[in-house]
């Protein structure tokens, strides 16, 4: 019991102290500029995910994370008509479009790797274990989604946040891979960054030819994990992926 306890105040801890650090951007974007302040929010956010990550001793391998990065940036042309018409269902204004290729290299920094790691860390770990316990694993991964949509802030933003977040919800409730999740949120942001939202029909097809040769290169190179090993690795770490590795649920008085 008391072990449980020590692991639900230290991953309340690092929750806090990651949205304190979100919290913060815009105080320090009138000295830093927003992309500044923006940096140093995320990067601070992601050093204390890295602490999570580290302290409970989640599983990481690059062969996961490689190809959830493929996963993701293959995903994005359908994900980007799911939350067209999501938008357009409940009434919202026709999205306007991002050019392809934008974005300082802050930008990419934060949307490739600070903003991957301490998102999936906060809401598809830290969160759901911490509410798991309490209203079980469908409400856990409920509240983590609304409260990864909400985060975005726009109308539009609310909407990618809920079908990005449910997708990444089921993904680590099935595998309960963190580190596949981080893959493909990095691998959303970089076909979001490079192919412009919603992506030309052009850019689609060039970047499917692209990552089509890339996975079969990385398949037969052994880097990529196969159907099989995900099923394992799904039968062996459950969705609440900290509290088997802390054994949280057995632990004594």
């Amino acid at each position: 019991m008391r072990s449980s306890l020590r692991l639900d105040c230290f991953g309340l801890l690092c929750g806090i102290s990651i949205w304190s650090s979100l919290l913060s951007i815009p105080l320090m974007r009138h000295s830093l500029g927003y992309e500044g302040a923006a940096s140093a929010g995320f990067a601070v956010a992601a050093f204390i995910a890295v602490t999570y990550w580290l302290r409970r001793r989640l599983p990481a391998e690059s062969r996961f994370a490689t190809t959830g990065v493929a996963l993701g940036a293959l995903s994005f042309p359908l994900l980007c008509l799911v939350v067209a018409s999501a938008g357009l269902l409940v009434g919202l204004e026709p999205m306007r479009p991002t050019p392809a290729l934008r974005g300082s290299s802050l930008s990419w920094m934060n949307a490739l790797v600070l903003a991957p790691l301490f998102e999936e860390v906060l809401y598809r770990s830290l969160l759901i274990d911490l509410l798991r316990p309490r209203i079980g694993l469908l409400g856990a991964l409920a509240v983590s989604t609304a409260l990864f949509a909400v985060s975005h802030i726009s109308p539009w933003g609310i909407v990618s946040g809920v079908v990005v977040g449910g997708f990444l919800a089921a993904v680590v409730a099935r595998t309960g891979r963190l580190d596949l999740c981080v893959g493909i949120h990095a691998g959303l942001n970089l076909a979001s960054l490079g192919l412009g939202t919603p992506p030309s029909i052009w850019a689609i097809a060039g970047s499917m030819a692209v990552l089509g040769v890339g996975a079969v290169v990385v398949r037969l190179s052994g880097v990529a994990p196969t159907l099989l090993d995900w099923r394992r690795s799904s039968a062996n770490t459950p969705p609440a992926v900290s509290s088997v590795l802390f054994d949280t649920e057995a632990a004594g008085p």
